[in-house]
């Protein structure tokens, strides 16, 4: 259904927005013209896209929230606040129209790989630094996945968004021609690529240990 695509279409913007303004405004000052202009294309597009979606009793609540954030962005509010506001709005949108989040089966890391090596690497580099060499010039550079903060700020479902929409007026594309469950597969893959295998398995083992306790 068309609808859904644009509900989809919110979110990738709103996650984009939440992550990417703090870093470009600071204390009311704008750091980047231009990147600051994305995001308040970004915050005004989400606008424009919610009297699109079915009618529902909170519809009218998330256009005004949507309003509100596009409202802060020209301000040039507070970073936190911003952040807050977009997630906020977005899991309203999750629960509102009942958006599936979540891949229908469960990813595969090592055609995740697989299908990084073919698609994402000459720009991304092999390593996920953002500098590979088909990303050199490319304004806005390619992502770097090895910022662990940043990556810790962006939700798989967003990297999925993100391969699945791609970035209008960058470098990246939309990868429409894999299915949904390799693109589920990459953005786990893409997810991981800021920690190191010890982490990784540090993070499994606290999980193991909440459901032990949980269990207990």
């Amino acid at each position: 259904e068309d609808w859904r695509a644009n509900a989809q279409t919110a979110l990738h913007l709103l996650d984009y927005v939440g992550v990417d303004y703090p870093e470009f405004v600071r204390d009311g000052v704008v750091l980047d013209p231009a990147e600051y202009q994305e995001q308040l294309e970004f915050a005004s597009r989400v606008v424009a896209l919610l009297p699109g979606l079915p009618e529902r009793p909170e519809r009218a609540r998330l256009i005004a929230d949507a309003e509100s954030v596009e409202k802060l962005v020209r301000a040039k509010g507070a970073g936190a606040q911003v952040a807050a506001a977009t997630a906020d709005l977005r899991w309203a949108l999750i629960g509102t129209y009942g958006l599936a989040v979540a891949p229908k089966h469960v990813p595969e890391l090592a055609r995740g790989k697989e299908l990084y090596a073919a698609s994402c690497e000459s720009c991304h580099g092999a390593t996920g630094k953002g500098d590979g060499a088909a990303g050199a010039g490319l304004e806005p550079a390619p992502a770097d996945f090895t910022d662990a903060a940043r990556i810790a700020q962006r939700s798989v479902y967003g990297l999925y968004n993100t391969i699945t929409l791609g970035v209008g007026g960058t470098g990246m594309a939309a990868y429409t021609q894999l299915s949904d469950d390799d693109r589920w597969s990459l953005a786990f893959f893409v997810s991981q690529l800021a920690f190191t295998p010890q982490e990784l398995a540090r993070g499994e083992a606290a999980e193991d240990l909440d459901v032990v306790a949980g269990a207990a």
